[in-house]
Order: C-alpha cells, then sequence, then structure tokens
C-alpha cells in the first residue's frame, strides 16, 4: 500500500510541475509584439531585408543593363546608386547574391551586398 502511495504523489507532483511548466510557458510568449524597427542603412546597423532591382535602358547601341539594391519596393530606381552591367548582358538572383552574366565578355559576375549600405561590390567572376 505504501508502494501506491509514492506513486501516486509522485504522479501528483509531476502532473503540477507539467502544468506550472505550460502555463509559465504560454503566459511569456507573446506573439502580437510590435516593438520591430527597420534600420536605416545610414545609421550603420544591417538591414533585415532588402530587394534586388535589374533593369535596363534603351539606347541606341542596345539594352544597358543595371543592377540595384532597395530596402523598399516602389522607392523608384536611380542610376546613380546603380551598378552599369553592360549591353548583352542578362542578371538573375540565387538565395541572397545577384548574379550577372556579361555576353561580351563571357563572363558570369557574383555579386555581394553590404547589407548596411545596401551596396553591391563583386564576390567572384567566373569566365
Amino acid at each position: 500500500m505504501i508502494n501506491t502511495m509514492k506513486t501516486s504523489k509522485k504522479w501528483a507532483w509531476l502532473t503540477m510541475l507539467l502544468i506550472g511548466m505550460l502555463s509559465v510557458g504560454i503566459t511569456s510568449c507573446d506573439e502580437n509584439d510590435n516593438n520591430t524597427v527597420t534600420p536605416d542603412p545610414s545609421d550603420g546597423q544591417e538591414a533585415e531585408s532588402a530587394y534586388f532591382f535589374g533593369y535596363r535602358d534603351f539606347t541606341p547601341q542596345g539594352s544597358v543593363y543595371y543592377i540595384e539594391v532597395q530596402e523598399e519596393i516602389g522607392s523608384g530606381t536611380n542610376k546613380s546608386n546603380a551598378v552599369e552591367i553592360g549591353l548583352n548582358a542578362y542578371v538573375t538572383s540565387y538565395g541572397e547574391h545577384p548574379y550577372s552574366f556579361n555576353g561580351n565578355a563571357g563572363t558570369i559576375t557574383k555579386w555581394d551586398v553590404d547589407k548596411t549600405a545596401l551596396e553591391l561590390y563583386t564576390s567572384d567572376i567566373l569566365s
């Protein structure tokens, strides 16, 4: 009879411990935390996300391709901030890296993005 009593007390304590852990876990996790702030690239903080834009400008010589990284969609393009890829080119992205193909030079360029200034720089060139 003593063995049964020890077992039931043990289960009672384990059940109370489980209920206590669940109540602490449920009340401490708040999904409605709206204190997220999008960092400004000029502050020196890394941007949480950014968008890669590839676009072209039609000239008498042909289509000149540009690539640019911006923090928001719809903020407009600015050729002075963009990197000119050139004529006979193609741009794409994979993962967090933009890539460009230059048909005239026969090269594929992998670009890295500086996450604080949102600037592009060459990471690797394959010819």
